[in-house]
């Protein structure tokens, strides 16, 4: 099979070459298009191009072009954001017209090649997989309990079920969970893998290692994130689609927790890789309309996805506030659908001082009931029931506890 990339791209081709053990002299490389033309003919079996090169009449002649000499070619035409919104829109109709496979925008070189694997040679990975549990967090502005959602969220997942689940921070701005969980000096963070992570050399087995463990919850684990903000903008989106990649390879669910800072790698490369994507918001006017048509609105459809592909969870609900907006308001001026709403408990502010956040997800409370819900809820989505889980909702430390002799009962289970 003869190969012709029409792009700039060294570092793709390669990673295509390497990825799919090809024979260097089966693939040729051209910068410009009247090189591709002229050594173009009936022994180029594939062709997969960047639309940099082309405006939208130059799109509609090449396509024309390519069906006079090969109309057996296999095409694919690797989109990006160059243009304008509508000029976009009307060269992704011809692309599709024209007999041409797009890949859309906002992946990385990893998925991008992975992608095209799968279309000519057939093979599927994983992360392409339809069946995707990876489910983003994300807030339309800071401080409104994202993480606390995220990370409860992941908790009641892992005490509903006996797969494994992982809570992955990757909120590279301002990440506190650490302090949440009252582990002043981690050992382990995002840093810890930035080598491997640039190398494309993760393997489940150090995704593990670099995990925190919760006692409390067996089957649960946390990444902790980046603790430099200066050094938000090193991660690249190859860098986060490998630890997105890898943490499907190693756990059953994937709770990514992206905050409310979209300009970096993590919200992009998690909002192109997730199966599931929620909008954190509150009832304030400011944060779901405002904030929501500033960035989320815009953004959304640069990457291929429409603001709908959005499911809200509505945080800080106060049951006699008359100052919030209803869900039924927020959804209608959004154009999402509400997937779950989380009280407010009054001591969370003192909590998360504290280092108490495990305290606060699961003990019985009205939040601690709404997290239950929304994981149930998630479960649902994919599928999957909950009936097979015991009525016993106590936790395994408490399970244990109940095990041991009296005498037994002064030693302590404090976390590392």
């Amino acid at each position: 099979m003869n190969i012709s990339f029409l792009m700039h791209d060294e570092l793709l081709v390669e990673e295509f070459i390497k990825t799919n053990k090809l024979p260097r002299e089966s693939v040729g490389v051209y910068g410009m298009l009247e090189s591709l033309i002229g050594s173009m003919g009936q022994h180029t079996d594939v062709l997969i191009a960047s639309d940099k090169y082309f405006n939208y009449e130059g799109l509609c002649e090449f396509t024309e072009v390519m069906n006079g000499i090969n109309n057996k070619l296999k095409r694919f035409l690797l989109l990006s954001n160059r243009h304008d919104p509508e000029l976009n829109a009307a060269m992704l109709k011809e692309s599709l017209a024209g007999g041409w496979t797009i890949v859309r925008p906002g992946h990385s070189n990893v998925l991008i090649v992975k992608l095209l694997s799968g279309y000519i040679f057939g093979k599927k990975d994983r992360t392409v997989n339809p069946i995707n549990h990876t489910i983003q967090f994300i807030g339309s502005t800071p401080n409104i309990g994202t993480t606390i959602a995220a990370f409860g969220t992941a908790a009641h997942m892992a005490m509903k079920t006996s797969q494994s689940v992982v809570y992955l921070c990757l909120n590279l701005k301002s990440s506190k969970i650490h302090r949440y969980l009252g582990v002043d000096e981690p050992q382990n963070t995002l840093e810890s893998m930035r080598a491997e992570l640039k190398s494309m050399s993760l393997t489940p087995e150090r995704l593990r290692q670099n995990a925190w463990k919760i006692r409390e919850q067996p089957n649960l684990d946390v990444i902790f994130g980046n603790m430099f903000r200066e050094q938000a903008e090193f991660y690249s989106l190859n860098d986060i689609d490998c630890l997105l990649q890898v943490a499907a390879q190693t756990y059953d669910y994937c709770i990514v927790d992206t905050n409310a800072y979209w300009d970096n790698a993590a919200t992009i490369a998690a909002m192109m890789g997730a199966g599931t994507r929620l909008m954190v918001t509150t009832g304030q006017l400011a944060h779901f309309q405002e904030d929501v048509n500033r960035w989320l609105l815009p953004l959304a459809p640069v990457f291929g996805h429409s603001p709908r592909s959005f499911d809200l969870l509505i945080t800080q609900k106060e049951g006699s506030s008359n100052n919030s907006y209803s869900s039924r308001e927020i959804c209608r001026e959004t154009g999402m659908h509400r997937i779950g709403q989380l009280h407010k408990l009054k001591e969370i502010d003192s909590l998360l001082n504290q280092g108490k956040l495990w305290e606060a997800i699961s003990r019985p409370s009205l939040l601690s009931g709404d997290l239950s819900q929304v994981a149930k809820t998630i479960f649902s989505l994919f599928g999957e029931s909950t009936m097979q889980l015991s009525s016993d909702r106590r936790t395994w430390r408490q399970a244990m506890t109940s095990l041991l002799k009296p005498i037994d009962r002064r030693f302590s289970y404090e976390r590392q």
